[in-house]
């Protein structure tokens, strides 16, 4: 019965949608984000250049080690990265640890950071890329994410 019920009811509005002049298009979410590229033209690579305060919380699946993370990466404007990053490993501190890597801006202002070759994340900056989020995309095995924001 409920499931009847249930049918009826959308039958019911779809005629109703209808009868009003209401027609569906057919494009999931087209009113709530037309067009996020003309919105984000200005985002590129070079969107990225200067030191940025960077923070990220992280939990190995496998081991259960959960890993607290803080540092500063600098982005020379051009695709690379160099940090300094101390590590927290369940109380155990790693000082000042240097890292490097390349990065990629879109013009929608998404990209990917790749930190010393092995750590993978995907990345969404503000229009001015002034912060960013991001999470880790591989390895797999674990659960972070973390944020940046110009110093």
């Amino acid at each position: 019965m409920g499931r009847m019920f249930a049918r009826s009811v959308m039958f019911l509005g779809a005629v109703g949608l209808f009868s009003i002049g209401l027609k569906p298009t057919g494009k999931v979410g087209s009113s709530f984000a037309p067009n996020l590229e003309a919105r984000h033209r200005g985002c590129s690579v070079d969107s990225l250049e200067g030191d940025y305060v960077w923070r990220f919380n992280r939990l190995s699946v496998m081991s259960g080690i959960h890993r607290d993370a803080l540092g500063v990466m600098s982005f020379d404007g051009a695709g690379n990265i160099s940090a300094v990053v101390t590590f927290n490993d369940d109380g155990v501190s790693t000082l000042r640890v240097p890292r490097t890597g390349t990065y990629a801006v879109d013009a929608d202002c998404t990209g990917t950071l790749i930190l010393d070759g092995v750590n993978y994340w995907d990345l969404v900056l503000t229009d001015d890329a002034s912060e960013g989020r991001a999470i880790q995309t591989a390895p797999p095995g674990n659960r972070a994410t973390g944020f940046l924001r110009r110093r």
